[in-house]
């Protein structure tokens, strides 16, 4: 099985943790034998000297118990805590290959749900339910064995309270198996529905639909609590069942225990004995029932991380790859034809060349495939046909971390770290940069008097979504990201289009003094923002169309006369 392949590492100290296993359960066992003793030899003589002996050596397999249980409950935590530090490791590095094309295709918040769900109850697996299946199971060998060898007749009592169980809990077992798993897949849909709705609290405020989502909630929840419901009953009842057989089978032993007493075939001690060893017995198997119910359910989460883990990305980094020692800026698109996975072409023959430190912008109505331009630049995709050449070499031979080194990328929704301070995420362009160091990019970026102006300053906390802030303000601090990452390309996705005039006049600002001297591709609706630039590309339907500076474009071509004034010929 998938999750137990992490205990591989840890082979001497799984050796460790079943020897101390062993001999807990041997002492266990050993109790009601010692009962016997006490019973037969002591309990009808009255030897107070043998009482006093025996009470000595009946310490010895409690404290001895104690003390390997004490260890092996140590030693187990320990592995399992490693353990469970491996799988989100695991998790972790995952959820990063996957990169964009997954994240744009699936949910969130139901992937994280899924996550959160399954290795709670998968990590039960190796914390709880696979110790205790094997304490268990050797537990009722051993008793079994015992018994069967003294008398078969009580063996057979247990095996027939054995298979009777096994048939009732067989039919409410797949009913309630069944039932939890609704129970989870319903609880999953039901957080990701509130995750949706504690993200777009301000949409619904605005709107005027939190009354709306509170009702969609409730549905959701009234629908898991009915699911919850009659899985929590089938568990009961498969409980219940258990508990009157067991203590009917109990009820048999005994009185054929007393039979036995009376007709001189058995002492007192010895059914006595028989009696606590069934009840270990029973108890035991209804552990180990209960766990392998557990197991199976704890497994099906683990098969959902285990499909999770063998998702494979879209994109992956090449085991050969070649290291960009000289990093210039130039970038070359030859013959670059894509299309998302099952979807219509989106761009078709694209070839151009962009220069260290020159300027050039992608513009277009919506739809024709400039976005996706800057998708591929990132590899966030990989081309579906042509190469993507950066400082001459082939985009996929190149590493994703060194790609991403050289590659600063500007949004036009900027992300911010909610819980974390303006200062932190400034530092995120460039975790190993000194204090003054992410002041002079602050102040580069002309943000450094705005975050003075705050009452905590650098030490600032954002909020969610960057709610403390304004919109410029958000495009600043991630400027200030960009000249502390120092790249040598610079992206830009309609990063002044949702600014107000006041706003897109200190962040040009920035930009201007961020975009000197590098390469900048820009995709841009605002084409006064790109008046500059060396040269603009039109992309119409994934094709590029045409292509010069802006006043060359504005004096010879119409299509770009209406992209800049509009259909009705109103200046955007």
């Amino acid at each position: 099985m998938w999750i137990l392949s992490f205990y591989r590492s840890y082979p001497i100290r799984l050796f460790f943790i079943l020897c101390f296993m062993v001999l807990f359960m041997l002492c266990e066992l050993a109790i009601p034998y010692l009962m016997r003793i006490f019973i037969d030899d002591i309990f009808t003589t009255k030897d107070m000297v043998k009482f006093y002996n025996f009470c000595a050596i009946f310490i010895v397999p409690v404290v001895l118990m104690v003390v390997f249980k004490s260890i092996y409950d140590r030693l187990s935590c320990k592995l399992q805590e490693r353990v469970s530090i491996k799988l989100q490791k695991k998790l972790l590095s995952k959820m990063r290959d996957l990169g964009v094309a997954y994240y744009e295709n699936n949910q969130s918040g139901e992937t994280l749900s899924i996550i959160q769900s399954s290795v709670d109850s998968a990590t039960e697996l190796y914390r709880k339910h696979l110790p205790q299946f094997m304490l268990q199971f050797s537990n009722m060998l051993v008793v079994f064995l015992y018994i069967m060898f003294f008398n078969i007749y009580f063996a057979s009592i247990m095996i027939i309270a054995m298979i009777v169980n096994h048939f009732l809990s067989k039919h409410f077992g797949q009913k309630s198996i069944f039932w939890t798993e609704m129970e989870t897949n319903n609880k999953i849909t039901l957080e990701r529905k509130i995750y949706d709705a504690v993200s777009a609290i301000p949409e619904l405020r605005s709107y005027g639909s939190v009354e709306w989502s509170l009702r969609e909630i409730q549905e959701r929840t009234n629908e898991f609590v009915e699911i919850s419901f009659k899985a929590h009953l089938y568990r009961h009842l498969r409980f219940l069942y258990r508990w009157i057989i067991i203590n009917l089978g109990k009820m048999f032993v005994f009185i054929y225990g007393t039979v036995m007493v009376i007709n001189g075939i058995m002492d007192y001690g010895e059914i006595i004995t028989i009696v606590l060893y069934y009840v270990v017995f029973m108890n035991s198997y209804s552990i180990v029932v209960r766990n392998l119910w557990d197991q199976e359910i704890s497994l099906n989460h683990s098969a959902r991380l285990n499909n999770f883990m063998n998702i494979i990305p879209e994109v992956e980094e090449m085991k050969n790859q070649i290291s960009m020692p000289d990093s210039k800026g130039t970038i070359e698109l030859i013959n670059v034809s894509f299309s998302y996975k099952n979807k219509p072409v989106v761009l078709e023959k694209i070839n151009l060349t962009i220069k260290p430190g020159e300027k050039v912008a992608f513009v277009g109505m919506s739809g024709g495939g400039k976005s996706t331009i800057l998708k591929l630049l990132t590899r966030n995709y990989d081309v579906s046909e042509g190469e993507i050449r950066i400082n001459g070499i082939p985009i996929q031979q190149i590493s994703f971390e060194e790609i991403r080194n050289q590659i600063g990328v500007v949004n036009q929704e900027i992300y911010l770290f909610g819980s974390s301070t303006i200062y932190e995420n400034i530092l995120f362009g460039n975790p190993h940069a000194t204090e003054s160091e992410v002041i002079e990019a602050a102040k580069a970026a002309y943000a450094h008097d705005f975050i003075m102006s705050l009452p905590n300053g650098y030490q600032t906390v954002v909020g969610e979504r960057g709610f403390n802030l304004s919109g410029g303000q958000k495009q600043r601090i991630a400027i200030a990201r960009v000249f502390l990452k120092r790249p040598s390309i610079i992206l830009l996705d309609e990063a002044t289009s949702a600014l107000d005039s006041i706003s897109e006049v200190e962040v040009d600002m920035a930009f201007k003094k961020l975009l000197d001297g590098r390469t900048t591709v820009t995709v841009a609706h605002r084409l006064s923002t790109v008046k500059d630039y060396d040269c603009l590309y039109i992309i119409e339907n994934g094709k590029i169309v045409d292509s010069g500076c802006f006043n060359d474009l504005m004096k010879r071509s119409d299509k770009f006369k209406e992209i800049v004034l509009g259909p009705k010929g109103e200046a955007s």
